[in-house]
């Protein structure tokens, strides 16, 4: 899985080609708010809840273009932890897809912030 731009803040942006995704968590926790721009101009925005943690999106702005689905992901308690994303983002006709985490927040990101590896020497390593 790829990930690109994670980050354990409440806000951010991930650029792929002309395609710029804005998002942040809500103040309570409960929901991604999603800004979508084309080459700079805002085309479309979301906010995704547990209720509701899908957003399909097929968004054109000149001889750009995005499309695909954005899912956000939730802890037991309902506060919001991955933003996810698999699509398709083109200028004229080459277009590239994407598919990973976008976003990851709260003790998720935490928790990966705080992993680290062992190197293996291979000798004694039980």
């Amino acid at each position: 899985m790829t990930t690109k731009g994670v980050t354990a803040a409440r806000s951010g942006n991930s650029v792929f080609g002309p395609l710029r995704i804005e998002w942040s968590v809500t103040e309570d926790s409960f929901a991604f708010r999603v800004l979508l721009y084309l080459s700079g101009q805002l085309v479309d925005q979301a906010l995704l809840t547990r209720q509701q943690p899908n957003y399909p999106f097929d968004v054109q702005q000149g001889v750009t273009s995005a499309e695909g689905l954005l899912t956000a992901q939730f802890a037991t308690s309902g506060q919001a932890q991955l933003l996810r994303g698999d699509f398709d983002y083109c200028i004229e006709r080459s277009c590239q897809h994407y598919r990973g985490i976008i976003a990851m927040t709260g003790d998720v990101a935490a928790d990966a912030e705080n992993l680290s590896v062992e190197p293996s020497t291979g000798a004694g390593d039980d």
